[in-house]
């Protein structure tokens, strides 16, 4: 499916943005891909653009406050996170992610924990 075949997520949007050396931890329950509206924060970006969004829901004990999901919109780290997502869920593992740098050359590690 191309990226613009891809259905536009329901709102609100709960992006994950990670500080430089920050880690979370994620236990994903579910995900779903899709395309959402975000508003980049990096010298000469546009005002808004629309990208490809990996939803990853999450346990409500890991996400007690707004909707229990998040939403990436990172492409290096969707390239990371999407090949395992089926056998993490499967297994009932966590993803460590850490970021390295600030947007929009920012990078991440990817451990199932």
């Amino acid at each position: 499916m191309s990226e613009g075949e891809l259905p536009m997520l329901d709102e609100p949007f709960e992006y994950l943005d990670l500080p430089d050396r920050a880690i979370m931890k994620l236990r994903v329950q579910s995900y779903k891909l899709g395309r959402g509206a975000i508003k980049p924060r990096y010298a000469g970006a546009p005002d808004v653009k629309v990208n490809r969004i990996l939803r990853v829901t999450v346990p409500v004990s890991m996400k007690p406050l707004g909707p229990n999901y998040w939403d990436i919109s990172s492409k290096t780290l969707q390239a990371q996170l999407i090949p395992q997502l089926d056998v993490v869920i499967s297994q009932n593992r966590e993803v460590e992610i850490q970021a390295f740098g600030v947007a929009p050359s920012k990078r991440f590690t990817v451990k199932v924990v």
